[in-house]
């Protein structure tokens, strides 16, 4: 299957899980760009993307770093990622969290949390 086919494929996948997260239908547009079925919290709008041949980077907006930390804790391993690596300072507004699943892999499979902000950063096979 070309590459093209398959963010196609990724696509209406996400978009399908994020119609089950409860995301709005507006931003459900807007992630349905965010590939393997990340999950992303119900309130967020994507702010930012960058792509090259094997990573692809989302900003999306995020309520606090508290939330969004605990809500991806809870969602990934729901959707089939395994999380690896995870570290939270709740003092500094700020949370990282590495894992793994779904053709992401590690070590540049990332959500990288700080305050209002979250970067998922994913390297795909």
């Amino acid at each position: 299957m070309n590459r093209t086919r398959t963010r196609q494929l990724a696509a209406v996948t996400s978009f399908l899980c994020a119609s089950l997260l409860g995301v709005g239908a507006a931003d459900a547009a807007a992630l349905q760009h965010v590939p393997h079925g990340v999950p992303i919290p119900g309130y967020s709008k994507l702010l930012h993307v960058t792509s090259t041949d094997h990573e692809d980077a989302y900003v999306v907006s995020v309520r606090n770093e508290k939330s969004a930390y605990v809500f991806w804790m809870s969602a990934l391993p729901k959707a089939g990622f395994v999380v690896n690596t995870k570290e939270s300072s709740s003092d500094q507004g700020q949370g990282q969290i590495w894992f793994s699943g779904h053709g992401c892999r590690e070590p540049g499979t990332l959500i990288n949390i700080y305050k209002n902000r979250a970067v998922i950063n994913l390297e795909v096979d």
